[in-house]
């Protein structure tokens, strides 16, 4: 945990809200209750896409690495219901002046542009707080909503890898 608390980041109609480490914690171990008790926010139970393992991956970046809490995992909430909606953050600090974003959208959410302002939020963060403009994101290479919102938002194709959990990925930087 860092010592002050992380201010969200507003969009036009949500919060990107700081996950700290317990609750993290809470997420990964599905204690959804707990978790909505701790945030102030209503939580889905969020068993389907990469919902727990990322909560458990960052977590124990978290527990590694206390000072990354800013750059990590944010929920994504809208702020007139106070629901969770998805999730995004970086994946640490830059590397090399680089960010990386990762990012999902629940489904029954998705296509009422969400994501692009979420990313858009964080980059705009990024760019004012740390002076960072260089941004990465990897996508599976089926994902066509993702890598049609990667080209609407000028990113650019720059290579693939394969990752052992979601297979071969398309690499794109703006």
């Amino acid at each position: 945990m860092t010592d002050q608390p992380v201010p969200a980041i507003a969009t036009e109609r949500t919060d990107l809200i700081s996950l700290d480490e317990p609750l993290l914690d809470a997420l990964a171990t599905s204690e959804f209750a707990t978790a909505a008790t701790m945030a102030g926010f209503a939580i889905p139970a969020l068993t389907t896409g990469g919902y727990l393992r990322s909560f458990g991956r960052r977590r124990d970046d978290l527990r590694a690495h206390p000072g990354w809490q800013p750059w990590l995992l944010r929920a994504v909430v809208l702020r007139d219901t106070r629901l969770m909606i998805g999730r995004i953050g970086f994946h640490g600090p830059p590397e090399d002046g680089v960010l990386e974003l990762g990012y999902e959208i629940l489904e029954r959410h998705r296509r009422r542009g969400f994501a692009r302002e979420a990313i858009g939020a964080m980059m705009a963060w990024a760019l004012r707080e740390h002076a960072i403009a260089r941004f990465r994101l990897s996508i599976g290479e089926h994902n066509a909503p993702s890598l049609a919102l990667a080209a609407s938002l000028g990113f650019v194709r720059t290579g693939e890898q394969m990752d052992p959990e979601d297979g071969r990925e398309l690499i794109f930087e703006r």
